[in-house]
């Protein structure tokens, strides 16, 4: 396992290599840790210009590339070695005079400031922020998008139902629950449903949250359409009985497409949750109940899920 480890200057501050070498020394003696350390000479910085040229230039300063496990550091957990890199990046902060430090570890990007290092969990939520967009479309970009298909009396219906139950409520981290989760669900099944039950599918996506979460009825869904009323009824949350909720889903093509685009897009925007149990037992319901069903109605949904549930993995711990 390879960390690479830079720092974040500020002021073109220079530091000799020998300099840099005795502090990662004697923070290995302090801390009893056995680790090689890859520490260059000149730091490479990439420049873009207004006209478009990318300027490559050398500039002086020790920066450290790279720390290697010569023993049992490759055995350590993740946390394990952010703690150690966290410990060394504080311990080199304030001899070297710089703001911030920037490592990687297996992937995920973490940061340490010298007023303080974040947890694991705020720097890995900062990964995931920057790797996972929570999506957003507004209502004028769902009807251009759907075209004609927008014009249909029962997706009229429909979105004008949908607008006004979920008008005003937010998502945690305050963005609009029509535009980062009703709308974006519903252009996506729109891209993934057959042309056979459309308007249909399309228009159970719109409503599909209605019934848990706003106080709009069954009554007022069929009177749009009884086939999407019976629909959203499948997709409403049974939190008695989840196993049988996701069985009923799975055995209805259309109730697992519009589940399978809202559990997506639910783990684009998990990085935003705070609570790490919430965000655990999400994957874990999803790995449990969702991802093999949402497999076998396409491959591409589960790779997709699976890489999402991935990157969420860090925000667990």
């Amino acid at each position: 396992m390879t960390v690479g480890l830079r720092e974040g200057y500020e002021g073109n501050q220079i530091h000799e290599v020998s300099e840099v070498i005795a502090l990662v020394k004697r923070f290995a003696v302090d801390h009893n840790i056995e680790f090689g350390a890859e520490i260059r000479s000149t730091t490479v910085v990439y420049s873009y210009q207004s006209d478009g040229r990318m300027i490559v230039k050398e500039e002086p300063g020790a920066n450290i590339s790279g720390l290697f496990p010569p023993n049992k550091f490759g055995e350590l957990s993740d946390e394990k070695l952010v703690e150690i890199i966290g410990s060394l990046a504080g311990y080199l902060a304030g001899p070297l005079g710089q703001t911030s430090f920037h490592a990687e570890v297996c992937g995920c990007h973490y940061s340490w400031k010298r007023a303080g290092q974040l947890t694991a969990h705020e720097a890995a939520k900062q990964s995931a922020a920057s790797e996972m967009k929570c999506p957003h479309v507004t209502k004028e970009q769902l009807v251009e998008e759907l075209g004609r298909l927008s014009r249909h009396p029962v997706l009229t219906r429909a979105l004008h139902l949908a607008e006004e139950g979920h008008r005003g409520q937010t998502r945690i981290g305050g963005g609009s629950v029509l535009e980062e989760h009703i709308y974006p669900v519903c252009l996506d099944v729109a891209k993934g449903a057959c042309s056979r039950s459309l308007v249909v599918v399309v228009a159970a996506a719109l409503c599909h949250d209605l019934l848990e979460d706003t106080t709009v009825s069954l009554e007022q869904i069929q009177a749009i359409s009884a086939e999407v009323a019976k629909l959203v009824e499948v997709l409403t949350e049974k939190p008695d009985d989840p196993y049988g909720y996701f069985r009923g889903i799975a055995d209805n093509p259309d109730a697992l497409l519009i589940k399978v685009m809202d559990r997506l897009n639910n783990l684009s925007c998990a990085y935003k949750i705070t609570d790490k149990a919430e965000i655990h037992r999400l994957c874990r319901e999803t790995e449990r109940y969702l991802l093999d069903a949402a497999g076998k109605l396409n491959p591409a949904y589960y790779e997709a899920m699976t890489e999402k549930l991935r990157k969420l993995v860090p925000l667990q711990n």
